[in-house]
């Protein structure tokens, strides 16, 4: 008796894994799909903290006059990431910009900083508070 039962406790574990085989290779590039937006995912998110710490590191420097005025675009955009916005000013394209920086996230509700240059040169900044008011 004991004989007949052992195959048949072998084989239906054996054939539960070839079926459950069958179902991954079936489904292969949906679950390759899910698994690249789950390693998208966590690239955005690391890419969002780096920008929510560069302006954060603007904005404590811009509040406490860490600014260096004639600092070149390019050594700002290297210490404190590229702006959300960049404006041109002035009747010749590049001899007036001026940069707009914010929280990554919160678009309406977070504080915001403008820097602006000539010919390519830091000459001041701004700094907008966000109204607690209207986003609490």
């Amino acid at each position: 008796m004991r004989n007949k039962i052992f195959p048949k406790l072998i084989c239906l574990p054996a054939f539960a894994v070839f079926l459950g085989g069958c179902a991954f290779f079936t489904h292969y590039d949906q679950v390759m799909t899910l698994k690249a937006i789950g390693d998208n995912q966590a690239q955005i998110q690391r890419y969002l903290d780096k920008q929510k710490a560069l302006f954060a590191k603007l904005l404590d420097d811009a509040k406490n006059g860490r600014l260096e005025k004639g600092s070149s675009q390019n050594r700002v955009a290297a210490r404190y990431g590229e702006p959300i916005y960049i404006r041109q000013e002035g009747p010749e394209r590049g001899s007036s910009e001026v940069y707009v920086y914010r929280h990554p996230t919160q678009y309406f509700s977070s504080d915001m900083v403008y820097l602006y240059f000539n010919e390519k040169k830091l000459a001041k900044w701004e700094i907008i508070l966000a109204d607690p008011k209207k986003n609490p």
